[in-house]
């Protein structure tokens, strides 16, 4: 996991009002999120048409999806 390699700093709570994404360098060789979309990209699951699953592994399709229902959820966060 990417953030394990680079010690990052953990938190509570992640949000990101988008899904998807492209493969733009070697950097993205490593990607955790492409890991976890590749899990949920199945039948009516929250990143299908994200992922396509090939005979190399997962691969971003390059389309990414914003859900603006999801714009003001850390308002409702407490501390």
């Amino acid at each position: 996991m990417v953030g394990a390699k680079k010690g990052m700093k953990r938190t509570r709570k992640t949000w990101n009002p988008f899904k998807g994404c492209s493969y733009v360098n070697s950097g993205c060789d490593d990607c955790a999120s492409l890991e976890l979309a590749a899990k949920y990209c199945e039948g009516d699951a929250p990143f299908k048409g994200l992922v396509e699953i090939g005979p190399d592994g997962a691969a971003w399709t390059g389309v990414v999806r914003y859900d603006p229902k999801k714009l003001h959820d850390p308002f409702s966060w407490s501390n």
